[in-house]
């Protein structure tokens, strides 16, 4: 059975006023149905535009070349923009980061929420407003009645992430697209929306493909977890099995700043997005910060991203090296 979503290959470009910068580079991913995926990576990795992408919501500036995102079978890129209206919100659905600039500031909750809900499906307004005081129901939203009246600025910002979860999952899409769900909220707040978007979606057996700077957050809500590192997966593996051993030396560094409150030194050679260019195609995009980089991984084409065991990859030709114990890119 094929893959709920496939992305491979994809190239994104940044057209910069300096020429253009590749965002994404030879992006590869993959969500079976019924799955939820990780996504973690420093900021300025392209997770986000990787988001944008599946739903064809870049804008002008931007230039997607090579590269196929494939949904239940359907080729996503060549699909028309009212043909993407129509799976936008009902196949796929989109959470993202700072809810309030996400929401109307002149039209109240329940007005939001009932154009979401009649944009895909004929019934009335009143059986819309019923549908809305549901939903805000079920994301744990009190007095749902009164708050459909509410405007975002009367809301809290977890109350207001809530009603982003609630118009997301409305149509009860089948992927549900989460961008740093939980963004500016404290640490109560955001279990309470991390553990609710997860009951929710496991509930309506959807698939989840949530991107987060948090490794604990993926470790917690995800199966699988996927590494990206300048605008490619660079690992894939069962979330259990990377936290036990890591392939991919930038895995590795991860996990130990995330595991190391101590650690201050930084990665060699400064943010991924400096290394980020159009002309870094053929070589490893992780070589200049890399420890254990052979002269090979500076000069051979960019590195495929190779199965090494399971139901797990890793874009790096001496991650089986790793593995093993042989080398050790950050003793």
């Amino acid at each position: 059975m094929p893959a709920l979503l496939d992305v491979r290959g994809l190239q994104v470009d940044f057209e910069a006023d300096t020429g253009p910068v590749r965002v994404l580079n030879g992006m590869d991913l993959t969500v079976e149905a019924g799955q939820s995926v990780g996504v973690v990576g420093e900021s300025g990795s392209g997770k986000t535009v990787l988001l944008r992408t599946i739903l064809g919501l870049l804008q002008d500036q931007w230039r997607v070349g090579a590269g196929a995102v494939t949904f239940d079978g359907q080729d996503l890129r060549a699909k028309t923009e009212t043909q993407m209206n129509a799976i936008r919100g009902a196949e796929i659905a989109l959470t993202t980061p700072e809810p309030r600039k996400h929401l109307n500031p002149l039209l109240r909750i329940g007005e939001q929420i009932v154009n979401v809900l009649r944009a895909h499906k004929r019934i009335d307004r009143r059986a819309a407003r019923d549908m809305a005081v549901h939903l805000l129901r079920t994301v744990g939203i009190p007095a749902p009645e009164e708050r459909v009246f509410s405007y975002p600025h009367e809301m809290s910002g977890g109350m207001c992430q809530r009603v982003i979860i609630a118009m997301a999952l409305a149509h009860s899409p089948r992927l549900l697209l989460a961008d740093e769900p939980t963004a500016g909220l404290d640490v109560t707040t955001s279990r309470q929306i991390l553990d609710l978007m997860s009951s929710l979606i496991r509930d309506s057996g959807s698939s989840l493909l949530l991107v987060s700077r948090d490794l604990g957050v993926v470790a917690h809500y995800c199966q699988t977890i996927a590494v990206v590192y300048a605008g490619q997966v660079v690992e894939t593996a069962p979330v259990a099995v990377f936290f036990e051993n890591p392939a991919h030396p930038y895995s590795r560094r991860l996990l130990r700043v995330a595991t190391a409150a101590h650690e201050t030194t930084p990665l060699a050679g400064g943010p991924a997005v400096r290394e980020r260019t159009a002309g870094l195609d053929h070589m490893c995009s992780f070589a200049p910060r890399c420890p254990i980089a052979l002269p090979t991984c500076r000069q051979a084409p960019v590195p495929l991203l190779g199965n090494i065991g399971p139901n797990r990859s890793a874009r790096c030709i001496r991650a089986t090296e790793i593995l093993s114990g042989a080398v050790n890119p950050w003793p």
